[in-house]
């Protein structure tokens, strides 16, 4: 219990995940007060990784409509920005630092709303462990510099993982100037010079491509992935989605493709078929069987993360245009050779169809997207975690293993009373877990059992609809066993 006599919550991050849960606890604290203390070494909260970009080129790849902090308020972001003098339509893509800002402006209307008895603070650190006590609470949170504070729940709100490490690059290449390893750090592609070759072809890919021709860039950019598929567009007359009331019964990859192109039939567009589904997407991922998520992995994971993760229509429209000038290369190929040279980086690509071709760079770009593996993950709190049994990797190494609500279960299976995930963390359990639309959900969902004492009708939150419970049962005493290996391309590039 805190100094206040409430239950006092850390939040670790301060992204957008953080921020969210941040606000929804605030606007609860009249009748739920808490004290919250969000651990990030930002400046100030809201921003993070994804809306930390400088580039005015860098969009939302959901229009603006959807984009507000409270789901209650649902064009909060749109009137924000006409009252500071940008006009929005609920269609717009906006820039993504615009909804940095944004994020930023919710943190400050949430630190200036708490309640009597409640209260909301930012301590620019980084945690380096945590710490529970034999009984589950307090939990000690340790910081930086040997500080520590003590919480009744944590919560982990540390958003996407940098990108992970290519497994097949030689070290002498991982190590050098030629390779650039994470492209969203502070100053990556400042001293790039001469030729490029993008590893994947995500809408990390995209970024890349669009920050390099804001700066003028002519050389011929490359961008190589297994398939060599590029996220596609959204439409800006996508028929609107209807108000579905039945949950996909289908339990099986083939069942849900049928559905959805039944639905896209009677859309009028694969597109709001797609966004049809999205509501159902963590309830359906939950109930299919282990054989089943695994089809999914291998076979239809990419082609599901290019059509639901699209482009803004601007976007994809000089990205068109780069191509047919011939300034952007994107091609489907394995590299199954990398060796440095004197002339710069020799790749050695296996063509699909066949062939080979052997081509010399002076730059490799890892642009394979956020991690998703939290054993590979180069975090030293993440490593704390996972050594300490408070945490476990989640299905399919993907995330940490969090059972409905969100608490996260230990190493040894069991669930926690007070420690949390929130956003992409939840990715194995979840799969759609990364837009600001599900965060907002589960921060809605989790702020009313953070104001209370750990454990306090943990039973009841936990409960789910029967048919979905019996599934989750089942995959929990699965999921420990599984390993990020048994998925061939879990995470893979295109």
């Amino acid at each position: 219990m805190s100094i206040l006599g409430v239950p006092r919550v850390a939040v670790i991050g301060g992204g957008c995940s953080g921020t969210l849960l941040a606000a929804e606890l605030v606007r609860n604290s009249s009748e739920r007060p808490c004290e919250v203390v969000v651990v990030d070494p930002c400046e100030t909260p809201g921003r993070g990784v994804a809306y930390g970009t400088s580039c005015s080129s860098h969009l939302l790849n959901v229009p603006a409509g959807q984009m507000s902090a409270y789901h209650d308020r649902p064009e909060d972001f749109v009137s924000w920005a006409h009252g500071r003098g940008t006009h929005l339509s609920t269609l717009s893509f906006a820039p993504r630092m615009l909804y940095g800002d944004y994020l930023q402006h919710v943190w400050r209307e949430a630190r200036g709303g708490a309640s009597a008895g409640a209260s909301l603070v930012h301590l620019r650190n980084r945690v380096v462990a945590v710490e529970q006590g034999l009984d589950g609470t307090p939990t000690v949170v340790r910081l930086e510099g040997g500080e520590s504070i003590d919480a009744d729940h944590v919560v982990l709100a540390m958003g996407n993982l940098p990108p992970s490490q290519i497994p097949w690059l030689p070290q002498d290449v991982a190590d050098g100037i030629r390779y650039v390893a994470d492209p969203w750090r502070p100053g990556a592609l400042e001293s790039l010079r001469g030729s490029l070759l993008l590893i994947g072809t995500g809408l990390t890919a995209i970024d890349v491509v669009l920050a390099l021709d804001d700066r003028g860039w002519m050389t011929p950019i490359h961008a190589l992935s297994r398939h060599g598929l590029l996220p596609r567009a959204h439409r800006v007359d996508t028929p609107a989605v209807r108000s579905a009331t039945v949950i996909p019964s289908e339990r099986s990859v083939r069942g849900l493709i049928g559905w959805l192109r039944r639905s896209a039939e009677q859309c009028g567009d694969w597109r709001g078929a797609i966004d049809e589904l999205r509501p159902y997407v963590a309830e359906i991922w939950r109930a299919l069987s282990d054989e089943e998520r695994r089809r999914f992995l291998r076979h239809a994971a990419r082609l599901w993360e290019v059509h639901r993760h699209r482009m803004a229509p601007e976007v994809a429209g000089r990205i068109d245009r780069l191509m047919a000038v011939g300034r952007l290369r994107v091609e489907a190929g394995v590299i199954d050779r990398v060796r440095e040279t004197t002339d710069g980086v020799e790749v050695r690509v296996r063509r699909q169809g066949g062939g080979v071709e052997v081509a010399t760079v002076d730059h490799l770009i890892n642009c394979t997207g956020p991690g998703l593996n939290v054993t590979a993950a180069d975090d030293r709190f993440l490593s704390s975690l996972l050594a300490s049994g408070l945490v476990r990797p989640g299905p399919y190494g993907l995330g940490l293993d969090v059972a409905n609500d969100g608490a996260v279960i230990s190493a040894r299976g069991t669930r926690s009373l007070n420690i949390w995930a929130i956003g992409p963390l939840r990715r194995g359990v979840e799969w759609e877990t990364t837009a600001a639309r599900e965060i907002r959900s589960q921060a809605v969902a989790l702020a009313p059992l953070l104001s209370r004492q750990p454990g306090a009708g943990a039973a009841d939150a936990a409960v789910l609809p029967a048919d979905l419970g019996a599934a989750l049962r089942a995959w929990e005493t699965m999921a420990g066993a599984v390993t990020p290996a048994d998925v061939r391309t879990a995470g893979a590039p295109a």
